[in-house]
């Protein structure tokens, strides 16, 4: 087994300590991802003998070159009661204590788009679930909830440790790179917002059974946690001149992204400092936000703006200003057809306006 240096309380560490229902790692490039899941799967398939596992990746070539290469890494050989490898080999890895461990690709061959590409997946129950690089293109939302609904092991625990879940353990742990498409739309800005005051409707979190959010505290109780952090994260574990590579090649949002981690926006704004998880807000908290303004003081100043275009696009906006400054869009109107222009006209309009206020 491969030496891995593991600070107490590190990204890594923490990771590892989870006991979310989802658990998600994210961030730069090599600060530990792939690692720290196949550590987190092995340590599972030992305290819950007989479980069944799933490790995924989008597609064949992927999980092989990657996934399972780093995974046996990790994995005692003298735990292996069999693993074939050949070409028609099931790629199920069975250990002496009765784990099985299944390797298999999500995309299907025909599918694309938003079509759930895991039928594939979906006649086993699993005790628990990993995938590797969620943010694919091969992979669509669909597969994350089909998934979750195989999440129904009730392998028992066999260990010490009274604050692991009895049976299962049903968890879906993922690992991606911050890429501005579902993962973050619908399981990343939800969180984000949280630590803001804000509350989303896509957050995963414990409902009724009706599907209705669950307070604690006057705060929804997420069943998700959120692990990120940079390349420099895992710099322990990594040859320095591979960091000052990264370090001189990546520019702008290549290094926003793939070094420091970050969610990173747009390329080229004009205020680099707009951040859609501060300055982007939903209309349902704007909209509470005015009211209790309205009630509070008679200082709003409203903003109206329309566009004719030099031809058929137009747009029309509408937003206020509270008695701190403090701009917001609230709502308009485009014409379909130049939906992406306008769009990009609102989002610079929207920086424009509050940017300089919050520099102020």
């Amino acid at each position: 087994m491969p030496n891995f240096k593991l600070q107490r309380d590190s990204l890594q560490d923490r990771f590892l300590h989870s006991k979310a229902k989802v658990q998600l790692y994210g961030g730069g490039f090599a600060n530990g991802k792939t690692s720290a899941a196949c550590i987190k799967c092995i340590k599972i398939a030992k305290d819950y003998p007989g479980a069944n596992i799933l490790m995924a990746r989008s597609t064949y070539p992927k999980l092989n070159d990657t996934l399972r290469k780093e995974f046996l890494k990790w994995l005692p050989s003298d735990w292996i009661e069999s693993f074939p490898k050949s070409a028609n080999a099931s790629n199920t890895c069975t250990l002496k204590n009765g784990t099985t461990i299944n390797f298999r690709y999500i995309a299907q061959q025909g599918k694309s788009g938003n079509e759930a590409t895991t039928s594939n997946l979906l006649s086993a129950t699993y005790d628990a679930i990993i995938v590797d690089q969620m943010e694919d293109p091969e992979i669509v939302h669909k597969d994350f909830l089909d998934l979750l609904g195989r999440l129904r092991g009730m392998t028992p625990y066999d260990g010490d440790d009274k604050t692991m879940p009895k049976s299962g353990p049903r968890w879906f742990i993922l690992t991606t790179n911050p890429t501005r498409n579902w993962v973050y739309r619908e399981l990343v800005r939800p969180i984000h917002e949280l630590s803001l005051g804000q509350i989303s409707d896509k957050l995963l979190c414990e409902t009724d059974e009706n599907g209705k959010m669950l307070f604690t505290d006057n705060l929804p109780v997420p069943i998700i946690e959120i692990y990120e952090g940079s390349t420099y994260e895992n710099k322990d574990n990594l040859e320095q001149d591979f960091i000052k590579t990264l370090e001189s090649s990546y520019k702008g949002q290549m290094r926003s992204r793939f070094l420091m981690g970050e969610w990173a926006s747009y390329e080229g704004l004009v205020y680099p400092a707009f951040n859609e998880a501060i300055h982007v807000l939903s209309s349902q908290s704007i909209e509470q936000y005015h009211k209790q303004l309205q009630v509070k003081t008679t200082s709003v100043t409203y903003l109206e703006g329309y566009d004719y275009g030099l031809a058929v696009p137009f747009c029309y906006i509408l937003g206020f200003v509270d008695n701190f400054g403090n701009v917001f869009l609230w709502m308009g109107r485009m014409r379909k057809k130049y939906h992406w222009m306008i769009i990009l006209l609102l989002l610079l309009l929207s920086v424009m306006l509050i940017i300089p206020t919050l520099l102020t």
